[in-house]
């Protein structure tokens, strides 16, 4: 999949055609939306060091969301998912949210 940018808000029928060619990307499934949240006090810090920070928050989700999937405690399954680091509104903290997509 290509990296794929939201078009503006204002052109409604852009974002319409964004979305649906995002949806047939999507396999037929349901899909369960996961948030991991940077705390606060790791915001500047992930500024001054963002790879090494997004690069550990990426890694670190990802295996949580397989070992916790994989016990049959939980669903005792190999699950597929994306992430998305999610950009919009930075104000001065920087990303600090990653959106994960599972399916189910």
């Amino acid at each position: 999949m290509s990296k794929s940018v939201l078009p503006e808000v204002s052109d409604g029928r852009a974002r319409e055609r964004w979305l649906e060619k995002r949806r047939r990307e999507f396999l037929p499934t349901q899909y369960v939306h996961v948030v991991f949240t940077l705390p606060r006090p790791l915001a500047s810090l992930a500024l001054q060091n963002k790879k090494v920070v997004y690069d550990l928050l990426f890694r670190t989700s990802a295996e949580t969301l397989l070992e916790v999937a994989r016990d049959p405690k939980h669903l005792g399954a190999e699950i597929g998912f994306f992430s998305v680091l999610h950009t919009c509104l930075l104000r001065a903290y920087g990303p600090r949210n990653l959106m994960k997509m599972v399916s189910s």
